[in-house]
């Protein structure tokens, strides 16, 4: 029995001794206290161009063409964020442990006949070349082996993971990236309808067809946002021969946008998609991939609007900062404000207290049309005017605000919150009264319908000039009494 056991023991030993010696084959061999290799150093944006060569024949180049990165041999675009992930996971790479260097057998790490093979070229024409292994036993580390050499080291997994991913992975899905500010016109078809907006300034645009009006900074851009914001859910055709089975030829709609640059994405939109997806889809052609997508439908919602929802409602496109002076009058009163350096300022020069003389300009340089009226009223009160507010700008331009008839409306009252346990929520809100004022900007023909928060804000401003008057007077009367 003591022999048994003294001969299982011995057994027992030459196993731990193997696992051992086969477990330190796979395990960091950097000395204590020592520091494990620097692997890479360069600038991200001296990255010019990687290939991936796999043992299964895949081969998968990127390089940039012209300041453009572009799949060579491919039409698709390929994934700014992936390009980018690799530039930053090698730029400054290390080694987390120099594990091998000269391995017994490569294959032990992956390194073998089933490696991935990565060569990366900078900007100054250097090139390097690295094989990617297999995750280590923690599976938070890979292995990896700068070619040439026999070294194997263990890099972090976020460094090399990837390069086994397939094209869906590496292909761009931001079908039309651009940045909308970038953007100098737009053309799109919808339901037959076209319409041609054009940037006329930072800030401004306007229709050219189907009539010549101002264009709504935020409708444009709002629609911009949509043809900039396409993905694509799924790639249905690479450079297909025909686009009638899906819809796409003739279009069932288009749009165009052209860049500051003179570059131009054209869009086809198709059929939608059949099935029950959720949220539906719609076929998509791009010009620049000649390729077809299945995209999230509901782009077409902003350009099915009437025209009239697109114009400029924004009349001045000031804002209170922008006012220097302005004068205000009001049947036979007239009132003029100037700013200085410490605020507004009467008539007489002295100091406004309060906020209505920066509302009244505020709200004058700010002026938008809820409504425009097609012909004037007989009864606008704009002939002549109840109040008209001159304005002058920093910039030495000038403006005039005229006031009219102003009324009250009735919005109705919402239905009940829901009972959620908060009083407030208990309680209906009742019906709303709203003010509304007509007015004209001079130089513009149309009547427009705003709110009648300006009026109101002018009404104030005469009010609070009488106070003041008011006051002026009583001190110039105990200034004339007799002192005691």
């Amino acid at each position: 029995m003591r022999r048994f056991r003294g001969t299982l023991l011995a057994l027992l030993a030459l196993l731990v001794v193997g696992i051992v010696a086969v477990a330190v084959g796979r395990r960091p061999e950097t000395p204590p206290g020592a520091l494990p290799d620097t692997l890479f150093r360069f600038e991200k944006d001296d990255l010019v161009g990687f290939n991936i060569q796999r043992p299964d024949g895949y081969t998968l180049t990127i390089r940039k063409v012209d300041g453009a990165w572009t799949t060579v041999g491919q039409t698709w675009r390929p994934s700014q964020s992936m390009v980018r992930r690799v530039a930053h996971q090698l730029h400054d790479l290390d080694a987390r442990a120099n594990v091998a260097a000269k391995p017994e057998s490569a294959a032990l790490y992956g390194l073998g006949d089933d490696a991935i093979e990565v060569t990366i070229e900078l900007e100054d024409g250097t090139t390097h070349t690295f094989e990617v292994g297999d995750p280590n036993p923690t599976s938070v580390s890979w292995y990896m082996r700068p070619i040439p050499g026999e070294q194997v080291y263990v890099v972090k997994k976020s460094a090399v993971d990837f390069y086994r991913l397939g094209d869906e992975e590496w292909r761009e899905d931001r079908i039309t990236a651009f940045d909308s500010n970038d953007a100098a016109r737009l053309e799109a078809v919808v339901d037959g309808r076209k319409l041609v907006i054009e940037r006329t300034g930072d800030q401004t645009y306007r229709m050219l067809e189907p009539i010549a009006q101002g264009a709504s900074r935020d409708e444009v851009r709002r629609m911009l946002g949509r043809v900039s914001s396409l993905r694509s859910d799924a790639v249905v055709a690479d450079a297909p021969e025909k686009l009638s089975q899906w819809g796409l030829d003739p279009p069932r709609h288009t749009m165009s946008v052209t860049l500051g640059s003179g570059a131009r994405i054209d869009v086809r939109l198709g059929d939608e998609v059949p099935g029950d997806e959720d949220p539906p889809q719609r076929y998509v052609w791009l010009q620049e991939d000649d390729a077809v997508y299945a995209v999230r439908d509901g782009l077409l919602e902003d350009f099915r609007y009437p025209v009239e929802h697109y114009r400029d409602r924004v009349l001045l496109g000031k804002n209170e900062a922008d006012v220097k002076a302005y004068e205000v009058a009001r049947g036979q009163e007239t009132l003029t404000l100037g700013r200085t350096a410490d605020g507004w300022r009467w008539p007489d020069g002295a100091a406004v207290s309060g906020q209505t003389p920066k509302r009244v300009a505020g709200r004058a340089a700010e002026i938008k049309a809820n409504e425009f009226l097609k012909d004037e009223p007989a009864d606008a009160g704009l002939d002549p005017p109840a109040v008209v507010i001159r304005l002058t700008f920093e910039d030495g331009t000038t403006a005039a605000v005229s006031l009219g008839k102003t009324w009250e409306e009735t919005i109705p009252a919402p239905p009940p919150r829901p009972r959620t346990g908060d009083p407030r929520d208990d309680r209906p809100e009742g019906p709303r009264q709203i003010k509304k004022q007509l007015a004209r900007v001079e130089g513009t023909p149309e009547v427009v319908e705003i709110d009648g928060s300006l009026g109101d804000a002018v009404d104030d401003l005469f009010r609070e000039h009488e106070r003041h008057a008011a006051r002026e007077a009583e001190k110039g009367l105990e200034d004339l009494e007799p002192k005691p």
